[in-house]
């Protein structure tokens, strides 16, 4: 029987997250060492220049990445395809050099364009330094401001904080993984952790609203019961999110549709089975 065989392997599921999230910090800290920072940043928050030509002249992105790698700072080159043909549009040039003219005097050595047909952004790094500590700063009052609503609602330390910890576990796993992929994350990806904060919670609540406040059935049949609402709006929104994965083309769309995509995934874990498994053993203990 499944609540048999729950009640005796409860504490082995608490740990899989628990382990997930020491590697994860590990993984961070090891990437802190080597680039100086937790995640690798894009020019919106480091600074930079990003170019767009439009262009259908045929080029060869790993070799022109490799070209503009020996005369610029960290190239990033990438495709603007047309969203319903696929045909090549243009390309987007993004690189921490700050100086325009420098950039645009090297891209014109290896790309044949008009001066019309060129879009230039660029973002001084005290610039995207400041907004990038405002986003974590605003991440971190979001964190702080979940916890205290938390504690207000159940009033009690051990449900307050498995629901807190999850929440954690959810963006540093989720955190260390975008490391691992090797992902330059946009101002948009910051923003994409707060909305996976507030997907984290909504789940951990609804597991510990079931558990604690409504009284109907045993303790499993009440994480089963969590777990079929949560699991079924989980479900419904990492569909919507894969489906806008693959057919937008906005490269900052789709890095905020992979992380939240990523936290999904991982919430299924820390909540059904690192904080299910405190809150049954609290509502046994309880009883």
């Amino acid at each position: 029987m499944l609540e048999d065989w729950y009640k005796k392997n409860y504490m082995k599921l608490l740990f899989i997250p628990l382990i997930a999230f020491v590697i994860a910090i590990a993984v961070i800290g090891v990437h802190y060492n080597t680039y100086g920072d937790f995640i690798k940043k894009d020019i919106t928050l480091a600074g930079g220049t990003s170019v767009t030509i439009e262009t259908e002249q045929a080029i060869n992105i790993e070799e022109l990445d490799l070209l503009l790698e020996k005369e610029l700072n960290e190239v990033s080159v990438r495709l603007l395809t047309d969203p319903a043909t696929k045909t090549q549009q243009g390309l987007i040039i993004d690189t921490s050099e700050t100086d325009t003219d420098k950039v645009l005097s090297v891209l014109s050595k290896f790309i044949m364009f008009e001066t019309e047909d060129v879009s230039m952004e660029s973002t001084g790094p005290s610039l995207g330094e400041s907004f990038y500590k405002d986003l974590l700063l605003t991440l971190s009052i979001a964190f702080l401001l979940m916890a205290i609503s938390v504690f207000v609602s159940f009033r009690t330390a051990i449900p307050s904080l498995a629901v807190i910890s999850a929440a954690l576990m959810d963006v540093i796993i989720t955190v260390a993984i975008v490391d691992m992929l090797g992902m330059r994350i946009a101002a948009g990806g910051v923003v994409a952790f707060l909305l996976v904060i507030g997907y984290s919670i909504d789940t951990d609540i609804l597991l510990s609203t079931k558990m604690l406040k409504q009284g109907e059935g045993s303790s499993f049949e009440r994480i089963i019961s969590a777990a079929k609402t949560g699991l079924m709006m989980t479900l419904t929104t990492l569909v919507a999110l894969t489906v806008g994965f693959f057919v937008s083309f906005n490269p900052l769309l789709k890095q905020m549709f992979l992380i939240i995509i990523i936290a999904l995934f991982i919430d299924i874990f820390t909540t059904y089975f690192t904080n299910a498994s405190i809150l049954y053993r609290y509502a046994e203990k309880r009883k």
